[in-house]
Order: C-alpha cells, then sequence, then structure tokens
C-alpha cells in the first residue's frame, strides 16, 4: 500500500494562500472586464446622442446664417454644449477598437472644436471697427461649409457606431 503524503500545517498555509490569491486575482479580472464592457456599452451610446444633437445644431446655424448672414453666436453656445459628454469622456475612446472608428471620432470633435473656435472669432472680429466686411462674409461662409461637412461626417459616424 502506498501511503500519500501529509501536508505539513505551513504547506497547507501556503497552499491556502496561494488558493485564496488566484481566486481573488480571477474575480478582480473578471469585474475589471464588466466594468469595461459596462463603459463601452455607456460610451458607444454618447456619441449617437450626443453626435446628432450636434448635426441638429449645425442645422440651424446653416439655416440661421441663411436668414441672417451671421454666425448665430446662439446656435455656437447650443453646440459647444452638445459636445461637453466628449469632452468629459474623452478617455473613454480606449475602450473602443482600434481603428479608424476612433481615429474618425477623433478628427470629427477635433474638426468640430476648430470650427466652433472660428465661427466665435471672426464673430468677435466682425464686432470691432477695424473688421472688413467682405472678409468676415467670406470667412462666415468658408465655416459654413466646414460645418456642414462635419455635420456629414457626424451622421456617417453614427451609423457606424450602430455597426459596432
Amino acid at each position: 500500500m502506498i501511503e500519500e503524503p501529509m501536508l505539513t500545517p505551513a504547506q497547507s498555509l501556503v497552499l491556502g494562500a496561494v488558493i485564496a490569491l488566484a481566486s481573488s486575482l480571477i474575480l478582480e479580472w473578471a469585474r475589471h472586464r464588466m466594468a469595461d464592457r459596462r463603459a463601452k456599452k455607456l460610451f458607444k451610446s454618447l456619441p449617437k446622442i450626443e453626435i446628432p444633437t450636434i448635426c441638429s445644431n449645425i442645422d440651424a446655424l446653416v439655416t440661421s446664417f441663411n436668414q441672417l448672414a451671421i454666425l448665430d453666436v446662439l446656435n455656437l453656445l447650443q453646440i459647444q454644449s452638445a459636445r461637453q459628454g466628449y469632452d468629459r469622456n474623452r478617455d473613454w475612446l480606449i475602450l473602443l477598437p482600434e481603428g479608424t472608428l476612433r481615429d474618425d471620432l477623433i478628427r470629427f470633435y477635433q474638426r468640430l472644436l476648430a470650427a466652433h473656435q472660428g465661427a466665435l472669432q471672426i464673430e468677435n472680429f466682425a464686432t470691432l471697427p477695424v473688421a472688413q466686411a467682405a472678409f468676415v462674409a467670406a470667412r462666415r461662409a468658408n465655416l459654413i461649409i466646414e460645418f456642414r461637412d462635419i455635420a456629414v461626417q457626424g451622421h456617417s459616424l453614427v451609423q457606424r457606431i450602430d455597426l459596432l
């Protein structure tokens, strides 16, 4: 008859500690994965809500420009307000799969920020006595074209996010 070796109390203690450590690491890893999955789901819903709102604000800006020939500051503030979700949660982009969608989302928001700042700057410049009307009008028209392109890109991004 073969005798099975018994574990000493010290060996039992070490084995119990290793089992406890391994199970706590596995549980922590699973909890982290579930939290990432929830955060990814939340982040995916954020642009699907925010980008259409931005696009509708851009449409209102274009309509107001066509009627008044100025970039309505109220519409610009609404665009700025609509993009705050992205500004606060920008780090969540790492949860999206690497690739063109992530890059295109970053480019969309960067273009939107640049156009928004350009619009605010030209409207501030237009109030100065040295502002040349032809320059201001041309710059406003170029910004409207840029905003329209951004809206088209935004609609495309929402469709691509739906496919994730």
